[in-house]
């Protein structure tokens, strides 16, 4: 296990619920045929209202974009790029976003480098209700930090540490934390920080 240090980073690549992502053709062909479409130079956005799949987004990248390894990453751009901006979306449409040629050449980072406390803050904000005894919040937290600790041993010849899933530990960035807290943002951090930092 890799020597604690507060000013340690570690690089999260952040993914979507997999229930979130239409898997089935069915769904893409209808959302292509059904759906309104606005294009800018880098992809198409589908949007669609459909009882049954409310809330779901698809990501697609056809064969003239590149090969496999292109295409992977056009759809990476596009999930970060809807990530980001989930939170605006009502939550009634259906989206597909459709890779265009301009997309392969663009230049964003889908990984992110956060310092561990600020990890461990995330972490400890989306496993445990800011409720809990505050001797159980700093438990928690020691196992949050020891974990990701641990995956940075075992991560050492990847691209990233962790990801911001229930596939290692869930992580809420400051932002997201600020739209679900709303007005008890100030109130719960500083109860995360004095878990995680005494």
């Amino acid at each position: 296990m890799p020597i604690y240090s507060a000013e340690m980073e570690i690089f999260v690549m952040y993914k979507l619920p997999k229930g979130r992502i239409l898997r089935r053709k069915n769904d893409f062909q209808k959302i292509h045929r059904f759906g309104k479409s606005y294009a800018n130079r880098y992809l198409v956005l589908y949007v669609f209202t459909a009882t049954g799949l409310e809330d779901k987004v698809g990501f697609a990248a056809g064969k003239k974009l590149g090969n496999a390894v292109t295409r992977n990453r056009v759809k990476r751009l596009m999930r970060e790029c809807y990530r980001l901006n989930q939170q605006k979306i009502d939550k009634k449409y259906t989206l597909l976003l459709v890779g265009r040629k301009a997309a392969t050449t663009e230049k964003k980072n889908v990984i992110e480098k956060i310092p561990l406390e600020n990890y461990v803050m995330g972490v400890l904000s989306g496993e445990m209700p800011t409720t809990f005894p505050m001797e159980a919040l700093k438990a928690q937290a020691v196992a949050a930090r020891t974990y990701v600790l641990r995956k940075i041993e075992y991560a050492k010849n990847q691209e990233y540490d962790v990801v911001d899933t229930v596939t290692n530990q869930v992580y809420y960035s400051n932002g997201e934390l600020k739209e679900r807290w709303k007005t008890e943002y100030n109130e719960k951090i500083n109860l995360i920080q004095k878990a995680v930092l005494e």
